[in-house]
């Protein structure tokens, strides 16, 4: 799997959030508020992959 394709499983997992949905860990649903916890890492971990993959980082 390359930079890319990384990036768009991010992107992915971060819709779920935004499209309305819970995340689930384990077969355990996570709060909303788990939930926003949790796409905020995602989003993070996408932003350091762009930079990188724009040579910003």
């Amino acid at each position: 799997m390359n930079l890319d394709d990384s990036i768009r499983k991010l992107e992915r997992l971060i819709a779920i959030y935004y499209l309305g949905n819970n995340y689930v860990s384990g077969g355990v649903e996570l709060s909303r508020a788990e939930s926003k916890l949790v796409m905020r890492q995602i989003m993070h971990s996408l932003e350091i992959a762009e930079m990188i993959r724009d040579k910003k980082l």
